[in-house]
């Protein structure tokens, strides 16, 4: 500082510096930046338990209006225009997909039920797929509690006549094939049914090859109903994960190299999933047995794995392209499976803190059957419907505490910036203000 400066200056300063130290100026500028600092904070936490309150508020408000729309869905569901059933239903499928809502259907599936009911027996096609969907999210949503079992009894009469019931649309018949064998394996628990159940699929998908010769050599049909089959050969392959080790035995002894036919077919759907089923049964058996791969003629296994090393490396230019490259690729993972016993795990993330680890054929198949109906709510299910964690043994629903204090922290984070942001604004102030009297600023 220049000294002329330093003499002008009246002595009262000089001996306020020389008592209180040189640091007055700053103590008072720390005070007020303390106290601006505590202010920031205040005001911050304020805001954050009012955030909290807000949110929670939030959540009542979106519970409310979540079970409202449903309400509405399930009165339109019965309403007389066709297309404004059909809209009700898809609302209806999206909202039961995207939230867990036991405690809201508990004391209404019986309405939801009759419902659909009626929209299998007299809708339009596309009204009866979707009720068919339906029926399967509503089974997923209600099947830990005893309901299912009256359920069943109501709903499975129904979708069997639609099966068998060749006037009826094919894509109908699909769709109900599909639902009846996840409502059995979400709901029936007697061996009898189960079996039953299979034997009405058996007949079905049976017709996709015939007996050629008296060698019981077996050649795919180009059969029109090979959709039908795909759909029936995939739920007997999800009750077949039911069945009891004597029974995945012989099952699996008599089907391999009836399905193995199925490898053919000109529909790559059916073929696809004619090497998974294969692939399930050999997993199964052998964990029944050591010594199951005895059970076959080598010749058999060895015709068999050739056939599968040939779809897996495919490429006749009359496939799509696309086709080919999904067919190698899930023929490569079912050659592994009947050559080596060997699946490739793979992770789906649920959560911040939780994993599902798909680690055989069996997870595999029950977690495609309920991905095809729940579709994008398939995390929301795992992580809430016990019977979804108990199916892929990921124990009691998780309490989020954890995860609320981590957006506490991250919270916290974001008001300690603010107010450091806040601190260096008024320092600089202070700085620029004490610049200016240093130098005789006005």
């Amino acid at each position: 500082m220049p000294k002329h400066r330093r003499k002008d200056r009246p002595p009262s300063c000089r001996n306020n510096n020389q008592e209180h130290g040189a640091g007055g100026d700053d103590n008072d500028d720390y005070q007020d930046d303390a106290m601006s600092v505590m202010s920031v904070i205040s005001n911050a936490s304020d805001n954050r338990a009012t955030d909290g309150s807000d949110e929670c508020n939030g959540a009542l408000t979106a519970q409310e209006n979540y079970e409202e729309k449903m309400s509405t869905c399930i009165e339109g569901i019965s309403q007389k225009n066709s297309k404004g059933r059909i809209e009700s239903l898809k609302s209806l499928k999206s909202g039961l997909c995207k939230q867990y809502s036991f405690s809201y259907l508990s004391d209404r599936y019986v309405t939801v039920s009759d419902g659909l009911e009626k929209c299998l027996k007299r809708g339009c096609v596309e009204e009866q797929l979707v009720a068919a969907d339906c029926i399967c999210v509503l089974f997923i949503q209600i099947a830990c509690s005893p309901a299912k079992d009256e359920l069943l009894k109501s709903v499975s009469p129904i979708l069997k006549v639609l099966i068998n019931d060749n006037a009826v649309s094919l894509q109908t018949r699909c769709s109900c094939a599909e639902a009846l064998g996840l409502c059995v394996f979400l709901a029936v628990e007697e061996p009898e049914d189960i079996y039953e159940t299979m034997g009405l699929f058996e007949q079905h998908f049976k017709l996709s090859f015939k007996s050629m010769n008296n060698n019981n050599a077996q050649q795919q049909l180009a059969h029109p109903c090979s959709q039908l089959h795909n759909s029936c050969l995939g739920a007997w392959a999800l009750l077949f994960t039911l069945l009891s080790d004597k029974f995945v035995l012989s099952y699996a002894q008599k089907f391999i190299i009836l399905v193995s036919s199925m490898l053919s077919s000109e529909s790559m759907e059916l073929r696809i999933t004619a090497g998974e089923t294969i692939a399930l049964m050999f997993e199964a058996g052998r964990d029944v047995s050591e010594d199951f791969d005895d059970c076959f003629e080598a010749n058999k296994l060895e015709e068999l794995c050739k056939k599968l090393k040939e779809l897996s490396t495919e490429c006749n230019k009359y496939r799509a392209k696309k086709d080919k490259k999904v067919q190698k690729a899930s023929f490569r993972d079912i050659l592994k499976a009947v050559q080596d016993g060997e699946f490739g795990s793979s992770e789906i993330k649920i959560n911040i803190q939780e994993s599902l680890y798909l680690e055989s054929w069996v997870q595999k198949t029950h977690y495609d059957q309920l991905c095809r109906v729940l579709t994008s709510g398939m995390n929301a299910h795992l992580q809430e419907n016990p019977l979804i964690r108990d199916i892929f043994s990921l124990g009691e629903p998780i309490n989020f505490d954890q995860h609320n204090n981590q957006r506490n922290s991250k919270l916290d984070k974001v008001v300690y910036k603010a107010a450091y942001k806040e601190r260096t604004k008024y320092r600089s102030k202070q700085r620029s203000k004490k610049s200016m009297n240093c130098y005789g600023g006005d």
